[in-house]
């Protein structure tokens, strides 16, 4: 069985793509983060929604904590963080803010 995940990557609170994990390459995407969320919230083939804080894994501390918890608060699915995961107080802070997984650095 395959389970879809959709990612939204976030910088600066856009929604962006990178090529090859390159973040010189980054590409604003057509659709906001909201604009995204929203449209995989209505897809009943979606089992979850991936949101990655880029800058936050590259600085290693999350610095999209507030915004994604914005975006947590919009979907009915469950929601999965990841980037900038180090210590047990931002894992608990996302958990507390409605997120349901978080891929933590190798680090935590």
């Amino acid at each position: 069985m395959i389970k879809l995940w959709p990612a939204i990557d976030l910088i600066d609170g856009e929604s962006v793509r990178l090529t090859e994990g390159h973040y010189e390459t980054s590409k604003k995407m057509q659709r906001t983060a909201e604009e995204s969320l929203d449209l995989y919230s209505q897809c009943a083939c979606d089992d979850r929604i991936h949101i990655v804080d880029l800058i936050g894994a590259k600085n290693q501390y999350a610095t999209e904590a507030t915004y994604i918890q914005t975006l947590v608060q919009r979907t009915d699915k469950p929601v999965e963080v990841g980037g900038g995961i180090r210590t047990e107080a931002t894992l608990r802070a996302y958990f507390a803010a409605g997120v349901d997984y978080c891929i933590v650095g190798t680090q935590a």
